[in-house]
Formats: structure tokens, C-alpha cells, sequence
């Protein structure tokens, strides 16, 4: 079955050593599943039977920004799918998200924690509202953060008030909705207009909230998702075969989806 993961991360060679012993060691993960390169990403799909990645980066600083652009100019092929990363506060934010689009790419990460900001303050807004107009996706961090246990400024609620905030904002939320607080989500998020990817979220056994929100959420809108090399994506796709014993959701989830919302021909 044809897959698509619409969650990873990967690092320019000279840096990805660094980068994903600093993720690791500041989050206590476990031992990543490859060594952060694109290369090594790419031996991970293909061992998993994966076809195409969302390769996310996260601006912390603005002076980050340019090379994240730049790098994933370089990375886009069939097979990677850059999202690079804009820097709210920036003077030009809603520049940045301009040359986002005008390179040709298809969205942006935002992570509320790693770029320490609220979500719903103002100061945002012009990001928010650059996005939906330029018909980007806009990945979003939702939930829970093992690096930074206790804070709360992106709650599945507080992430379905964006969307409210702005209806034709394509968000696809992380983590089932929100990392750890996927209860939450059912609460407020569940059939609302959110996108959401599964990563961390995807249970050993099948599980009842995870079951309800797969099942009961707006069709169309669950797709396959890893956070890799944080997770190992073979193992990632053999799960979630076991926890869905729906063959048209299954497919839904791996593939139709997030080629629908990518572009790419065939969905």
C-alpha cells in the first residue's frame, strides 16, 4: 500500500549530527532511527515502503531562515517534500511566507515551543493570515512537548480557536491533535475543518480514543505521520496496519489524503 509520511526531519549533513544529539538529549528521547541526513531518511522510507516525506524545519532564530529556504531548495525532489520554516516576529514574516510560496513549495512548519510563542497572540495574525492567502499548508505543533513538560500554549483547544480565527487556513495539527492530549482534541477538535497527522499518537493495540478519532474525524482529513528519526518508520506503518482493520481508511490515511492535500497527481 502506497504511503506518504507527512511528518519528518532531516538536517543539512555538516549539522545533523549535532541537531538530533541535541533533540534527544534535551527531550530524553530515545536513540534516533537514523542518523538525521536526508540519506538517511531516505533508506528509512525505503525500508518502511515509503514513497514520499514532509521534511519539516524549525526556525528558532530569524537568521535561520534564509538557509532553511535555501537548504530546502536544494532537498525538494518526487520523493522529499520540504516544508521549510518562517520567523513569526520577524519584521518580514509576511515576506517570508511569500518566498515560501513563490519557490514553489507546498507549506511551513510552526512550532509554538521551539519558537517560543502563543499561539493566539495578535502578533500572529499576519502570519496566519499570509499563509491561507498564499494557499499554503501550515504544519502546526500541537499539544505536549517532551522538551518542554508543563507548557500548555498549544492545547488542541487553544489550536481549534486559530482555526476559528481563520477558517481557510489549511493547519494540519501534529500528533493526533495534540501530543498527550489526544482526549482533548476529541473534545474540541474532533469534525472540525483541522487537519490532523498521527505521529505519536499511533497505539501498540488498537485503543478507543484513538479508533474514534480516526473513524469519526472530517473524512479526509487524518494522514500518516512519524516525527522520524524520533520514530522508526516501518515499525510506525506496521502499527498503524494492525490498528486500522479498515482497508479504504487505511489507504485514506497512508496515501489519499495527504496527496490530496499535497498536489501530488494521482491522488
Amino acid at each position: 500500500m502506497r504511503a506518504i509520511d507527512f511528518h519528518t526531519h532531516a538536517f543539512p549533513d555538516f549539522l545533523a549530527e549535532r541537531a538530533v544529539a541535541a533533540v534527544t538529549e534535551r527531550a530524553d528521547l530515545q536513540r534516533p532511527h537514523h542518523d538525521g541526513t536526508v540519506a538517511g531518511l531516505l533508506r528509512s522510507m525505503d525500508d518502511a515502503g515509503i514513497e514520499v516525506s514532509v521534511v519539516a524545519s524549525i526556525a528558532t532564530a530569524e537568521k535561520q531562515v534564509p538557509g532553511i529556504l535555501k537548504w530546502s531548495q536544494e532537498i525538494a525532489s518526487d520523493r522529499i517534500v520540504p516544508f521549510p520554516s518562517v520567523y513569526p516576529f520577524s519584521a518580514d514574516v509576511v515576506d517570508q511566507v511569500r518566498r515560501v510560496a513563490d519557490a514553489g513549495f507546498k507549506g511551513i512548519k510552526l512550532h509554538p515551543l521551539y519558537q517560543d510563542f502563543d499561539v493566539l497572540d495578535e502578533r500572529l495574525g499576519p502570519t496566519y493570515r499570509a499563509v491561507a492567502d498564499a494557499r499554503l499548508v501550515l504544519l502546526f505543533h500541537s499539544g505536549d512537548d517532551l522538551a518542554f513538560l508543563g507548557d500548555h500554549r498549544c492545547m488542541p483547544a487553544t489550536m481549534m480557536e486559530v482555526q476559528r480565527r481563520f477558517p481557510d487556513l489549511r493547519m494540519v495539527l501534529s500528533h493526533l491533535g495534540g501530543f498527550w492530549q489526544y482526549t482533548d482534541f476529541v473534545r474540541h477538535g474532533l469534525g472540525s475543518d483541522a487537519y490532523i497527522e498521527v505521529s505519536f499518537g499511533i497505539p501498540d493495540e488498537p485503543s478507543e480514543t484513538f479508533t474514534r478519532v480516526v473513524r469519526d474525524h472530517t473524512p479526509g482529513r487524518v494522514m500518516f505521520g512519524t516525527d522520524s528519526p524520533w520514530n522508526d518508520q516501518r515499525a510506525e506503518v506496521e502499527k498503524l496496519t494492525r490498528v486500522v482493520d479498515n482497508p479504504r481508511l487505511l489507504e485514506d490515511i497512508l496515501w489519499n489524503n495527504a496527496a490530496r492535500l499535497l498536489g501530488i497527481t494521482g491522488a
